[in-house]
């Protein structure tokens, strides 16, 4: 069964945040450039990511970290979305290329250290359904705090293999970026990899 994606909120186009609503079914791997936070809210969910499977359950939280592959699988659960742009947030960019989480709950017995996370969450939904003037500053406080709470106690030194498979897909991102703004130009293998200081068969292989 394939999911069902809602967007709750419609935020400023710099917004650093979005907030989203899944049914699952399921979601084939994939990555992007933000952040992901995944809470369930109901059902249970399979988490792919970094080729480890992960089972959550109804009330826990799972951090994505930027450009890693991940995969979810799950019966009518629903589950929600927040997703954070660090760019957006002003973090340098050789800054977010080595910032990496280590926020799952499902792996800890002792799940009262997530309930800050859980909280400014609830807060954020709760103060968006009131549709307020100038929401913006108090939203911006709120996921600046959220993230300070997220680097404060789930950052963590990245090791090879993590840190490997993350800048792997960054290039990849890059090289895409580039096919994609430049594909009607006829560009083909050849010069891509001058663009990308690549030889031929490795940038064949990299694909």
């Amino acid at each position: 069964m394939e999911y069902k994606k809602y967007k709750l909120f419609e935020f400023e186009r710099e917004f650093p945040a979005e907030i989203f609503l899944y049914k699952l079914g399921k979601i084939s791997y994939h990555f992007h450039s933000k952040l992901e936070l995944i809470y369930v809210l109901e059902g249970n969910v399979e988490i792919i990511s970094q080729d480890r499977l992960y089972a959550l359950y109804e009330d826990d939280i799972f951090l994505c970290n930027a450009y890693s592959s991940h995969e979810l699988h799950g019966q009518n659960a629903v589950i929600l979305s927040l997703e954070l742009d660090m760019e957006k947030l002003g973090v340098k960019k050789e800054e977010r290329e080595s910032i990496i989480f280590d926020c799952n709950s499902s792996l800890e017995e002792d799940k009262s250290q997530f309930e800050k996370i859980k909280a400014l969450i609830s807060s954020f939904i709760k103060y968006n359904l009131k549709q307020q003037e100038n929401r913006i500053y108090a939203n911006l406080s709120m996921i600046y705090t959220l993230f300070a709470e997220l680097l404060n106690k789930y950052q963590i030194t990245s090791n090879t293999k993590v840190n490997k498979a993350s800048k792997n897909l960054i290039k990849l991102n890059k090289i895409i970026e580039f096919i994609n703004q430049n594909y009607n130009k006829g560009i083909g293998l050849k010069d891509l990899s001058l663009q990308f200081n690549l030889t031929v068969p490795y940038l064949s292989l990299f694909f």
